[in-house]
């Protein structure tokens, strides 16, 4: 049986705002979870903590020991900098 609240779901089309980010488009902030801690930093045991972006990989935010499952707002470096 089908509950009364998810009887419509499907019945739309996915909500595509602009305001949401994808992949391949570049701003230079992020909205981002902290993920759980045990990774290490990519220089080893440098302060700091890994963020999901909604990028294909995480972010190392430098310099921040934040607890897990944190919603922060990441300012991204300049790749070519």
């Amino acid at each position: 049986p089908v509950h009364k609240d998810l009887k419509w779901v499907g019945l739309l089309a996915p909500l595509d705002a602009p305001h949401h980010l994808r992949k391949h488009e570049h701003l230079p902030y992020r909205e981002g979870v902290v993920l759980e801690k045990g990774w290490p930093g990519p220089t080893g045991d440098e302060k700091g903590c890994w963020v999901n972006c909604g990028l294909p990989e995480p972010v190392w935010l430098r310099g921040k020991d934040i607890a897990s499952d944190v919603r922060v707002t990441v300012r991204l470096e300049d790749a070519e900098a």
